[in-house]
């Protein structure tokens, strides 16, 4: 069986921890993430990277246009993952 990464921008709840909702990446562009999320040009970033505020302009350019996300740092949070599909 063959595998994909996929990278996700990931919700998930502060109350209990659960997910709420995923998001996959549109164009993942890996150097641009390194950049952003100041990571090492080594790391493939198949970690969870946390999301700020500040972060938003750039994900928005990754993230399908149906998609509107209404951040809400108190009540969530939110992550940059790879996982396989």
């Amino acid at each position: 069986m063959e595998y994909r990464l996929i990278r996700t921008l990931s919700c998930y709840s502060n109350k209990n921890e659960q997910l709420v909702f995923d998001v996959q990446f549109q164009n993942f562009d890996l150097d641009k993430f390194q950049v952003e999320f100041s990571v090492d040009k080594g790391n493939p970033m198949y970690d969870c990277f946390p999301i700020s505020a500040k972060n938003i302009p750039f994900l928005k350019s990754f993230l399908p246009l149906t998609i509107g996300i209404n951040w809400d740092f108190n009540n969530y949070s939110y992550m940059v993952e790879a996982v396989e599909n």
